[in-house]
């Protein structure tokens, strides 16, 4: 068996989930990945996070570069924990079924004190633009099973019995000439359009913006006032915008 230093097992120690200190954490990062979603969010709202990846390999990388990122399940937290808010980042649409979207929903809602923030790929227009000849990349990704709509959004946070929610699209496509955009015979996983592997594609003005992604904001809190502020337009950029909460 390989020796381990104490150095290094007690950095293996501090990466599983049972070994945090949950009175020392302002916010959970679901999903966290190698950690970048939990930076950004330290960064634009602030507070000491910690991310939660089930994927060994990615906590491994975070905590390699000095994230606070552990091992663990996003349906396995402790009942008794209690975050100002929870982010969830380009995630529920990995999950394998709506019901576990909700389920993950509900575990952030029943967690956070404030609010909840999703940013998410829009699959609001996935039938107009298929009905085009047209897809945007993702909506054809094996890793993608959820496709979850506003509409899914607006029901599961009324269910969950948030104070308020709100949603925000991110970065608008005018025409089909936007890189985002692909032929719908192009093959599965693609990203960027490219005419040597993705081929021709009808060339389309769109009568209404076709989104990029959207910013989910669910509210737990009553009395206070939380909101997104947009350092950059957000129908050009797919910058992340601040969070800010005020009348706690």
């Amino acid at each position: 068996m390989p020796h381990m230093s104490r150095q290094q097992d007690e950095t293996m120690t501090a990466a599983r989930l049972d070994d945090v200190d949950w009175a020392e954490v302002d916010f959970i990062d679901f999903g966290s990945g190698v950690g970048g979603s939990l930076q950004s969010a330290e960064k634009r709202t602030g507070g000491r996070g910690v991310g939660i990846e089930m994927r060994a390999a990615k906590v491994e990388i975070a905590r390699r570069e000095g994230r606070n990122v552990v091992l663990g399940d996003i349906f396995d937290l402790p009942t008794d924990i209690s975050v100002r808010y929870v982010t969830i980042d380009n995630v529920l649409e990995h999950l394998p079924s709506m019901d576990l979207v909700e389920a993950a929903l509900h575990s952030a809602t029943r967690i956070a004190r404030e609010f909840v923030y999703v940013r998410h790929p829009s699959f609001e227009d996935e039938p107009y633009l298929n009905a085009l000849g047209l897809k945007q990349f993702w909506t054809d990704w094996r890793d993608h099973p959820s496709h979850i709509t506003m509409a899914d959004f607006m029901r599961m946070a009324h269910k969950l019995g948030a104070t308020s929610w709100s949603m925000h699209p991110v970065r608008a496509a005018a025409d089909s000439s936007d890189s985002t955009i692909l032929p719908i015979g192009a093959p599965t996983d693609q990203h960027d359009y490219d005419a040597g592997r993705h081929g021709d594609k009808p060339d389309v003005v769109f009568p209404r913006p076709v989104y990029y992604a959207w910013d989910v904001l669910i509210q737990v809190q009553a009395g206070i006032s939380v909101n997104l502020d947009y350092i950059d337009d957000p129908e050009v950029s797919d910058r992340r915008p601040r969070i800010v909460v005020s009348g706690t």
